[in-house]
């Protein structure tokens, strides 16, 4: 019921303003002005990680981009000591709190949304050593007007911010330090409740696409009727529903993008472990789980090693004020696929999990700044 709410609030939301395409022109990137580092926060301690379908047509792409990539899978995988050009990639699920969409408490500010992301920050900053790209999903309007007020805090003010703001109540959002080349929105099946944040980045290695993307829940999925129909499209199959077809239109879409890219990311929370079909798709077209590639355990859900998902509770705080939480599920990702010819490096140091354990102390009553683990990846490429 929360989500049917959500889902109806939100479709009277779109139709006041007058809907949206399929995918728009590259969004606006602000650039925020250096400043001192953010207030301190109390962090945990650095986290130890315990750790095909060929894509059907494509779905329209960014003006700018010509011809299809390929999606042959790279010959050879390697963790390795990382070559000094390296790509520091993290991603993680910010929990929302939307009173009629979770059991955050609506006198809780979303679960008390400015501290948590003031704790976010602390980790981005002290524990991960500010990575090169940062990727959110499930972004509220609150937090949409926070993350540019509180973005010259963090790691001195180095992040660009890569966003569409359609005050949605679950948007994804990236913040990259590395020049950016073109970005853009992607409806998905289900929108606009699903969608995705597109970006092209200029790194040492070359260029890389990031798709950062919150695939869909059990709450809503529901069956592709047919394109054209709620977000569904020519790269859905008979018989997908939104989650089965959010895979098909990730490829569908990087496929339609130009050749150049060195390295292609899905990040984000896919709702699904390893072994669900939808991660298939991903893994059948050539992408690689970095977390898996770097030896770590799989989830176990009796012990939460490993897992990424979720934090679980009743109002006011909706568990995040219980340090006894235990993770069951690992379905959030960073994936991962090289061009072909070059072969993928994944640094055993610095790729894992992170906000995987409770603060070493509360803030604002609360022990964990969202519901998911995080997944951090240093990549590097040899070809």
């Amino acid at each position: 019921m929360r989500v049917l709410a959500m889902y109806l609030t939100i479709m009277l939301m779109v139709l006041a303003c007058g809907g949206g395409s399929h995918l728009t022109a590259p969004t606006s990137t602000v650039v925020p002005v250096a400043t001192t580092a953010p207030a301190t926060t109390t962090a945990p301690s650095t986290t130890t990680a315990p750790s095909t379908t060929t894509a059907p047509a494509t779905t329209t792409a960014p003006s700018t981009t010509t011809a299809p990539a390929t999606t042959t899978a790279p010959s050879t995988t390697r963790t390795a000591a990382v070559h000094p050009l390296a790509l520091v990639v993290a991603t993680i699920n910010l929990l929302h709190g939307l009173d009629y969409a979770s059991d955050c408490a609506p006198e809780t500010d979303q679960c008390a949304a400015p501290a948590r992301l003031q704790a976010l920050w602390a980790l981005i900053q002290n524990n991960l050593d500010c990575p090169d790209v940062v990727a959110f999903q499930e972004v509220s309007p609150r937090q949409q007007e926070l993350v540019p007020d509180m973005l010259p805090a963090l790691c001195d003010g180095r992040y660009q911010l890569v966003v569409d703001d359609r005050g949605l109540p679950d948007q994804e959002i990236i913040l990259t330090d590395v020049q950016i080349l073109d970005e853009a929105y992607v409806e998905l099946a289900g929108s606009p409740i699903w969608s995705a944040q597109w970006v092209r980045l200029k790194t040492g290695l070359g260029m890389v696409d990031v798709f950062a993307t919150h695939f869909a829940s059990s709450s809503f999925n529901l069956d592709c009727l047919g394109p054209g129909m709620g977000g569904c499209d020519a790269a859905c199959v008979p018989g997908d529903d939104y989650g089965a077809c959010h895979p098909r239109q990730a490829l569908s879409f990087l496929r339609d993008l130009s050749n150049d890219a060195v390295l292609q990311l899905v990040v984000g929370d896919l709702n699904r472990p390893i072994g669900d079909p939808r991660i298939g798709t991903l893994i059948d077209a050539g992408f690689i789980d970095t977390y898996r590639a770097d030896g770590r355990p799989e989830c176990d859900p009796k012990t939460g090693l490993g897992c990424s998902c979720c934090v679980e509770g009743g109002p006011p705080l909706a568990g995040l004020d219980d340090p006894a939480v235990r993770f069951t599920e690992r379905i959030d990702f960073v994936l991962a696929r090289p061009e072909v010819g070059c072969s993928l490096s994944v640094d055993p140091r610095t790729t894992g999990h992170w906000a995987d354990r409770p603060l070493d102390s509360p803030v604002e009553g609360l022990w964990w700044a969202t519901d998911h683990a995080g997944v951090v990846a240093r990549l590097s490429l040899a070809c």
